[in-house]
């Protein structure tokens, strides 16, 4: 089989990564834009020594589920995978793919139902586009070629009032970043504040960490990649005789945290730190009494973190991702001793109409979880 070939066939699942997976005598080819059970004709666009990918030519039998995408540049853009799905599928399938990761890799079946978000459409309130010829673009799918987006349908309607009001700059931005958030919006090419980009899921987040954070009988925690203060402040605010300790590289990031410590008075309960986690956890002491929270970055913590989190004194970790294979990948370092277990993993739709997904483990103590939770 060589790119340019054609073959019709039937697709079997979806996988991470949001394409569909068909078997064929030529090997197996991932396709994008289907559903299970369709049969399509697929034109080969790549070919790999284990895998092929290819693009749908003609849907010769379209499965029942499917619906027709509400966005005119679905399917040529980059940006979302899976609004030809109705959103309640959407959820059910990334629950689905979710615990087959964790019972191939741990053994673990017993996963938390997938928290959606409260709006499938309109929920960003951050976006990234390049400025073309036509205006404000996005990449096309698996592609570096611009395509004009004048409006988009997971972007809030804030965000898109402002990409408007750029269009109609004499010299717009070559590269456009929008955020909008309570402070006000912010628009250019310079250092943003990183934030959630879904609200509403973020705010269902905070409160599973808290919830979850409320048996351990804290004494204090450490928040490492911790931005502006995304955990720390509500865990703060909630263990209000607890010490926290933020960790964070962006400088101008721990700096917007710590000035919001003097502003709340909180000297006492919460400082940030700005520097590297690695280097940080080598020289800073924790107790049996610790919560450490995570929420690196795509590319996880790595090995070195791991091994450290693996060692590490404390009551329970709890790991926030946004790339569930990386996840795997730090989870199985730290794991791999006898220190710690899985207590729950729950999935956050904080990307819909994709196929991203958040993703939070909590790890327990084994010896203070029997003494003290029974199990």
């Amino acid at each position: 089989m060589k790119v340019g070939d054609r073959i019709v066939t039937r697709i079997e699942k979806l996988v991470v990564g949001g394409a569909g997976l068909t078997r064929t005598p030529y090997g197996v080819v991932f396709v994008d834009l289907v559903l299970p059970q369709e049969e399509v004709e697929v034109e080969v666009t790549e070919v790999k020594k284990d895998y092929s990918r290819g693009k749908v030519v003609t849907i010769r039998e379209p499965s029942p589920r499917r619906i027709e995408a509400p966005c005119p540049y679905f399917g040529e853009c980059g940006g979302c995978d899976w609004q030809h799905i109705t959103y309640e599928d959407q959820a059910e399938i990334k629950q689905r793919l979710l615990r087959e990761l964790f019972v191939k890799n741990f053994s673990y079946s017993n996963l938390w139902p997938i928290v959606a978000s409260p709006r499938p459409y309109h929920y960003r309130n951050r976006v990234q586009m390049s400025w073309g010829p036509l205006g404000t673009c996005y990449r096309k799918k698996r592609s570096h070629e611009l395509l004009p987006v004048k409006r988009c349908l997971i972007a809030n309607e804030a965000v898109n009032t402002h990409l408007e009001s750029l269009a109609q700059q004499p010299n717009p931005p070559q590269a456009v970043r929008v955020q909008v958030a309570k402070a006000g919006v912010e628009n250019g090419t310079g250092v943003f504040s990183f934030s959630q980009v879904n609200e509403g899921v973020n705010d269902r987040l905070l409160q599973a960490v808290l919830s979850w954070a409320s048996d351990l009988e804290l004494t204090d925690f450490l928040d490492l990649y911790c931005g502006a203060g995304n955990f720390s402040f509500p865990l703060a605010e909630r263990f209000s005789l607890v010490s926290g300790l933020g960790v964070e590289l962006d400088p101008h990031l721990a700096r917007r945290a710590q000035s919001q410590v003097y502003e709340r008075k909180w000297r006492h309960r919460l400082a940030f730190h700005c520097g590297a986690v690695d280097d940080f956890l080598c020289r800073i002491p924790t107790s049996e009494g610790s919560l450490i929270l995570l929420d690196p970055p795509r590319s996880g913590c790595g090995e070195r973190i791991s091994h450290q989190l693996g060692q590490i004194r404390a009551r329970s970790i709890i790991y926030v991702s946004c790339a569930p294979m990386t996840l795997l990948r730090d989870l199985k370092i730290i794991l791999s001793g006898d220190r710690w277990k899985i207590r729950r993993v729950q999935g956050f739709d904080m990307f819909p109409q994709t196929a991203h997904l958040e993703v939070a483990v909590q790890l327990i103590d084994r010896t203070w979880s029997r003494a003290n939770l029974g199990s």
